[in-house]
């Protein structure tokens, strides 16, 4: 029996942001005093490593719930040693089911033999605690040609003798299948492993009001949109803060909806500018505004998000705990509606 192998192999370092979007969008909610318009825009930031300080630190790998003893290059250039117990770091593997492709033949000098492919997918996470660091999904492919006592004169012949062979060989066929792709997984885990010890580049995007209840505020965001640098960004910012939050209406009473979309400019800019404290103080003011405002809930969630990614803490305990939750009641709700078909 040859062997031709194929892996495909993808990798995602979970890391909690919300993507750029390719092309503009547009929304426009309707508040107190009229409609906000706004659109996203996507900033970029550096982020410490996922971990940092791991010498003399155990991590662990478990196939299929078996731990194994594996060196991952990695974890040991980093002082991380292996342990088949506890351990401060979880790396675990889960094959998926085996299987068979379509018959078919393959023809070596004069004569057939069977041939069919053995795919087996797989999954490696990586943890510490209960966060998720990485995931890696990749599927080990085998194209199995039988030549031992198998060879025919025509394709035909032997693409029907398949259902034998695999009648005969099933329960070898799936061992060996399941034992080559651990290996496989095996090998793969120290490239989950290296990015995890290396600093990040993050994109979040952040809703910017473009106008409130008639008062224009395009030109602050197109500041924004085209910021190519922090002094673009400030430039936005003091556009931004030049409105002011004490817009009133045609009779002198407060425009609360646009002063909302003002105190929401402030945040974006703010946290742009990497001042998520003053993020968070713009976002209370937005708040007190309309306190169903979609755009600061938005804008809030990014603050948590980044946050998360940079450790640097600034939204109050209880604020957070709502946030988290929030958080954890979408992805259930994607999981369970939003799942893509397999």
């Amino acid at each position: 029996m040859a062997r031709d192998m194929k892996r495909s192999l993808h990798l995602v370092i979970l890391v909690p942001v919300l993507l750029a979007a390719a092309c503009e969008s547009t929304s426009s909610v309707g508040y107190t005093d009229g409609f906000v318009k706004s659109s996203p825009v996507a900033y970029r930031f550096s982020a410490p490593p996922l971990l940092t300080d791991m010498q003399g630190k155990t991590y662990r790998v478990r196939v299929d719930g078996e731990a194994q003893q594996v060196n991952v290059a990695s974890f040991t250039k980093n002082g991380m040693k292996c342990s088949t117990r506890t351990a401060d770091v979880d790396v675990v593997v889960e094959l998926g089911e085996v299987k068979q492709g379509e018959p078919g033949a393959v023809k070596i000098g004069k004569v057939y033999h069977p041939a069919f492919t053995v795919t087996v997918p797989y999954r490696i996470d990586v943890r510490q605690g209960a966060q998720q660091l990485a995931s890696d999904g990749g599927k080990y492919e085998n194209m199995l040609t039988f030549k031992n006592g198998y060879q025919f004169e025509t394709r035909e012949q032997a693409v029907a003798a398949i259902d034998v062979i695999r009648k005969l060989g099933q329960k070898g066929i799936e061992e060996n299948a399941r034992k080559a792709a651990r290996e496989d997984a095996q090998q793969h885990i120290d490239q989950a492993a290296t990015q995890l010890f290396a600093p990040r580049e993050i994109s979040l995007e952040v809703p910017v009001v473009r106008s409130a209840a008639g008062l224009d505020l395009e030109p602050a965001y197109q500041m924004l949109s085209k910021a190519r640098g922090p002094e673009q960004v400030q430039q936005a910012l003091a556009s931004y803060e030049q409105f002011g939050t004490e817009q009133q209406k045609a009779d002198g009473t407060p425009n609360r909806t646009a002063n909302y979309g003002v105190a929401c400019g402030i945040a974006a800019a703010k946290l742009m500018l990497r001042d998520l404290a003053g993020a968070w103080s713009a976002s209370k003011a937005a708040n007190e505004f309309e306190p169903s405002g979609q755009e600061v809930e938005r804008i809030r969630f990014v603050i948590y998000q980044q946050e998360k990614t940079t450790g640097v803490r600034v939204i109050p305990d209880e604020d957070r705990q709502k946030i988290a939750q929030q958080e954890n009641l979408a992805g259930a709700l994607q999981q369970l509606f939003g799942a893509p078909a397999k």
